[in-house]
């Protein structure tokens, strides 16, 4: 059994790294993507986006984001923080619990916000939350994609799940399946499943050098995160592999160039320091950030997660 070390490496935030002159061919692939391979939101699609976000693997890539930092900084007070910071801004709206969350943001700082509804199909806002939002928001519903990537200045609500409200699993852990309903609203299905205890190191040897793997278990321990059990290292290995893939997953699956609302550092830190173990919830109701909706808004809804 390999133990952990205690790495001193010292770590260089530079600028995002340039995709375009990357070498993607098998016998380079950086260690994170390696890594990353055994998460269950791992996806071919994303390749150029599975690296170490923090520049702590990967000696010759760049992390774009700093070493974590302990941050006791409630969540609602930084959202609330960062609404003022990006007053004026258009909001992408899907009337699901996270965008309407934000939605509630706003209101709380009191700064005008332009809202959008992509709805190619159709608005399928829930009734009394589209009165509501048409109400007291400026909200334009667009129903062509190229009108979509004319705007700029465009955030949303990604990241939210998987910095706060984690289901990260390991390969065979969860299940995804889409379901399209009877009235064209997408739903995805997650399923999932226990699988017996394999330490990371163990899942590494046939993939990684003795070295390799020493690393990898070093970079926990300059996090001093356990790797105890499959949730933990599922956490780890998409905290720090994963990130850059959710952080443009959302804006790269529906419009380019959007960003999230919680990609900053101190974003970062939070997830960080108080919601390291949000993995242990399957199925997060989200119920501070409904609270938030309710108490702000005068009522949550009925929002619920919303993929669309």
């Amino acid at each position: 059994m390999l133990n952990h070390l205690i790495f001193t490496k010292k770590v260089e935030t530079k600028p995002t790294r340039n995709f375009m002159f990357t070498d993607f061919s098998s016998e380079n692939k950086w260690l994170s993507l390696r890594l990353a391979s055994f998460s269950a939101g791992y996806d071919k699609r994303f390749i150029p986006f599975f690296y170490d976000a923090f520049g702590f693997l990967d000696e010759a890539k760049n992390g774009f984001l700093n070493m974590p930092e302990r941050d006791t900084t409630p969540l609602i007070n930084t959202c609330i923080q960062r609404a003022h910071e990006l007053s004026h801004c258009n909001l992408m709206f899907s009337g699901g619990v996270d965008s309407t969350f934000l939605l509630a943001c706003f209101k709380a700082a009191q700064v005008p916000v332009q809202l959008y509804n992509y709805c190619p199909s159709g608005i399928r806002l829930l009734p009394e939350l589209k009165k509501f939002v048409e109400n007291n928001f400026n909200i334009t519903y667009i129903d062509k994609f190229q009108d979509i990537s004319k705007l700029k200045h465009v955030y949303m609500g990604s990241l939210c799940d998987s910095l706060f409200f984690s289901t990260h699993r390991l390969v065979g852990e969860k299940t995804c399946k889409r379901i399209v309903n009877s009235d064209g609203s997408i739903d995805f299905l997650h399923e999932f499943h226990k699988l017996p205890f394999i330490p990371l190191q163990d899942m590494m040897l046939h993939k990684f050098t003795f070295d390799q793997i020493e690393l990898v278990l070093s970079y926990a321990a300059y996090l001093n995160v356990p790797l105890n059990d499959n949730i933990h290292i599922a956490r780890f290995i998409d905290w720090i592999s994963c990130l850059p893939k959710y952080m443009c997953q959302a804006s790269w699956g529906y419009f380019v160039g959007m960003d999230s609302f919680f990609n900053t550092q101190k974003f970062i830190n939070i997830s960080f320091t108080q919601y390291w173990e949000s993995n242990y919830n399957e199925h997060h109701d989200k119920k501070i950030l409904r609270e938030f909706i309710a108490d702000t808004l005068g009522t949550d809804f009925g929002v619920k997660k919303n993929y669309t």
